[in-house]
């Protein structure tokens, strides 16, 4: 079965690549894996009266509610797999497609990093550029 893999990080540019794995997974066969980074808990949000637990129960929370959206713009039918991860967004989709052997990424050209390339985002550019797979890059 040809399995995709969608990363979601709750942009407006995500949103899309969700809408157009759901279309493709309505009109073929498809097994989805909806995946979420969680940024590493830095260090300046622990203080001396906020232990890290609070900080990265949000972050899960946060991933949750963003993979539960996700696949709620799924058919039924759809199979689906939801992953949340904490670490570097680029390096962790590449990893997570390889270890799970998708045949394509479905990203959006931009996230929510205030930073980015001139005409793609800096995670978006990354990932296409040392992904094994297939990238499709939605607008």
């Amino acid at each position: 079965m040809y399995r995709i893999l969608v990363a979601v990080d709750g942009s407006e540019h995500s949103l899309r690549a969700v809408e157009y794995a759901a279309q493709r997974a309505k009109n073929a066969s498809c097994r989805i894996d909806l995946l979420h980074v969680e940024k590493p808990v830095m260090a300046w949000e622990i203080g001396p009266v906020s232990p890290i637990e609070p900080v990265a129960a949000a972050r899960e929370a946060e991933s949750r509610e963003l993979l539960d959206a996700g696949a709620g713009r799924f058919d039924h039918a759809t199979e689906i797999e939801k992953h949340a991860v904490r670490g570097e967004p680029a390096r962790t989709i590449i990893e997570l497609a390889d270890k799970l052997g998708v045949d394509e990424i479905v990203i959006g050209s931009h996230g929510r990093r205030p930073l980015g390339a001139a005409l793609l985002g800096s995670v978006t550019y990354e990932v296409l550029h040392d992904a094994h797979v297939a990238v499709v890059v939605i607008r």
